[in-house]
């Protein structure tokens, strides 16, 4: 009975969450690691049989609601009073993988269209530092495919927008299409196919699979709930981790350069955050929900090829939606193209197809979902 991301075990629950939500083969799994008493206002689990082809997400608790905020000045801004959070809630045990987002692409792009800019072929193809492959010729809702070896891996190169839209599609029992409301609410798309609100798109109320917000990636991070203190490092501990290559051994982390690439969630088995989250150091930058200026979105923790000092509880930084990480250097502009001809701004684009990035990314996503109480 294995525990990874994307895999099933005995123990099932089903979200009973949007109105959208029309059929329930298709509405998102969930694995609770962990249990709360706190009645869920987001979202209802009950026992069922899992949907062979359904995404699925392993959660763990993080509980200790109203815990004190944490006192540690932030080096980027000097601004303090992270993690406070008074509700109980779930973030997920593992980082979303290229296996989970290939379905997503499947189902949302069944023609290879990518009208959404969900798929960006410069990284995502790549098999060392990606993981999903397009094949046009392949039929209709089988077009993404995973690279072997990598389908464990932190979907890598994605944008804002398109976790957000993964969130969306989970919210409305991974009904095909369903990409533009639920968790947010995506206005109509501009002419370089960028939603024109996507500078003030926040949490919907109600929502129940959601990007972290700082506050809550941050609790789920360093919080300590046996000293109700917080760690430095999201590894439990307020020791640098140790670069090194997957292992039992506590306190490692696939940091500057140690493997070099992304590997398998979770395969540092020794090494979570307080309440059992892995990766939440090394592997991959996560996105974050808006920055207080709503213009911005944060992100938190440090990349296979980079260093520690990003990991620590005060590092924090933000990025405009529409970009991501350069392989190289953090913070490169990013431009799509969306005409599928058209070179946009001032040519940097132009040998680039159409959902194409100008600078390769190195981001992922985490998930949270409100606590839910034991099934009936």
């Amino acid at each position: 009975m294995r525990d990874k991301a994307g895999t099933r075990d005995a123990f099932w629950t089903k979200v009973a969450i949007s109105p959208l939500c029309s059929s329930p083969k298709r509405a998102v799994t969930t694995h609770r690691t962990g249990s709360s008493t706190e009645p869920a206002l987001f979202a209802v689990l009950v026992a069922f049989v899992a949907d062979a082809r359904a995404v699925t997400i392993n959660w763990v608790s993080v509980g200790s609601s109203g815990n004190p905020a944490d006192t540690v000045v932030m080096t980027s801004d000097g601004t303090t009073g992270y993690g406070s959070i008074g509700y109980n809630y779930n973030i997920g045990k593992y980082d979303v993988t290229n296996a989970q987002y290939a379905e997503f692409l499947n189902s949302n792009d069944p023609t290879g269209a990518n009208a959404l800019g969900l798929y960006h072929s410069a990284g995502m193809a790549d098999p060392d530092y990606g993981g999903i492959s397009y094949n046009s010729a392949a039929v209709s809702g089988s077009k993404y495919s995973i690279i072997p070896g990598n389908g464990n891996h932190p979907v890598n190169f994605v944008s804002w927008y398109d976790g957000a839209r993964f969130a969306n599609w989970l919210n409305n029992g991974q009904v095909a299409g369903a990409t533009e409301t639920g968790a947010y609410t995506f206005g109509p798309l501009d002419i370089s196919g960028e939603p024109i609100n996507g500078e003030t798109i926040t949490r919907n109320p109600g929502a129940t699979i959601v990007l972290a917000s700082e506050n809550e990636w941050y609790k789920a991070a360093y919080f300590n709930p046996a000293t109700n203190s917080y760690f430095k490092y999201p590894t439990s501990s307020d020791t640098a981790p140790t670069a090194d290559i997957p292992s039992a051994t506590p306190n490692t982390a696939n940091f500057a350069s140690a493997v070099r690439a992304p590997t398998d969630v979770g395969a540092y088995t020794g090494t979570t955050s307080p309440f059992g989250a892995f990766d939440m150091a090394g592997n991959l930058e996560q996105w974050l929900e808006p920055s207080a200026d709503d213009k911005t979105r944060g992100f938190r923790s440090t990349s296979y090829g980079s260093g520690s000092f990003q990991m620590l509880s005060s590092a924090r930084d933000s990025i405009d939606p529409r970009r991501g990480f350069n392989v190289q250097t953090a913070g490169m502009p990013l431009r799509r193209r969306t005409d599928g001809g058209r070179p946009l701004k001032n040519g940097d684009d132009a040998g680039l197809a159409k959902g194409e990035w100008s600078q390769p990314m190195k981001s992922c996503l985490h998930l949270v979902t409100r606590a839910p109480r034991r099934a009936a």
